[in-house]
């Protein structure tokens, strides 16, 4: 009975504090590469017409994310999408101007920098390297536009964090995410202090 209680109360403390870390690799990295699998795929910078012919079950894009994707497209933003026999099966959104810590809130991201985020890979293709793939596609297609990419992954995103170090991403700060009533707000913190950064 109180085990339950305890995962239930975690539970709740989850929805309103995330403990999360960027990390970050140079794109030279990223271009020396080797892709594992044996798996063709084609990547490609889509539109709104490639993202409206995605199937929104399999690569779970909604209609919310539809309308983010519109928003985000015409801020400049960019999605890279990975297709095996001609049907989309990954894609990963990049920006060049801004990182989204959390909802509402938005940094300015240092020069020559890439942020990445919202990186889907299709349920029947996972394990197969494709991240790897994606970042070495990406360093080829976006080389002019930034040195260095950055993620970042809640602490608690385990496969994410051991596939991203694999590739080379390096941690580099820590943050704490909290939700005041439908507002975020985010914390740098060192082993020193915890201070907020605007």
């Amino acid at each position: 009975m109180y085990q339950k209680l305890i995962k239930k109360i975690k539970g709740q403390i989850r929805r309103f504090i995330a403990f999360k870390k960027t990390y970050e690799v140079s794109m030279e990295a990223l271009e020396e590469l080797e892709v594992s699998n044996n798996l063709p795929v084609d990547f490609k910078l889509a539109d709104l017409n490639d993202i409206l012919d995605f199937d929104s079950l399999a690569l779970e894009y909604d209609k919310e994310s539809i309308a983010l994707s519109k928003e985000w497209l015409n801020k400049g933003k960019m999605l890279l999408v990975g297709y095996h026999e001609e049907v989309p099966i990954m894609y990963g959104w990049i920006s060049k101007t801004d990182l989204d810590l959390s909802l509402g809130e938005v940094r300015k991201l240092p020069n020559q920098t890439l942020y990445v985020f919202k990186i889907f890979i299709h349920r029947h293709f996972r394990g197969k390297d494709l991240l790897t793939a994606f970042y070495k596609n990406l360093a080829g297609i976006c080389k002019s536009d930034g040195d260095r990419v950055l993620i970042w992954v809640a602490n608690s995103n385990i496969p994410s964090i051991k596939s991203h170090e694999k590739i080379g991403f390096k941690a580099k700060e820590s943050y704490v995410t909290f939700r005041l009533g439908s507002k975020f707000s985010s914390y740098f913190f060192d082993s020193i202090t915890t201070h907020f950064v605007k």
